[in-house]
């Protein structure tokens, strides 16, 4: 439901991102709430919990539109942080491997 009616206001108000906006917010939501949730408990192994939501934005987005490169190069592109290309390839390319197996 909240993508849906992000996905109305995003549109229809003719902001950048249009139809995908909504959908990297909530990806991004997602993954920063993983790794809000992680750090307690796995403080060496997430030092910042801000870079889940990154990966988070990537995951969600390529499980939406089904676009692994799409989505790993929007995110690239979109971050300009190529530190993180390792967990965005293993992240847009798990699930389309887990679907064709």
């Amino acid at each position: 439901m909240a993508r849906f009616l992000l996905t109305i206001a995003s549109y229809g108000t003719g902001a950048l991102g249009g139809i995908f906006a909504p959908m990297l917010v909530i990806g991004a939501l997602i993954g920063l709430g993983v790794g809000q949730i992680a750090h307690p408990f796995f403080p060496p192994i997430v030092p910042t919990p801000a870079v889940f939501a990154v990966v988070g934005m990537a995951a969600y987005f390529t499980a939406i539109v089904r676009a692994p490169l799409k989505g790993f190069m929007l995110i690239a592109e979109m971050t300009g942080n190529y530190n993180q290309m390792l967990p965005l390839l293993v992240v847009v390319s798990a699930p389309m491997l887990l679907q064709s197996g």
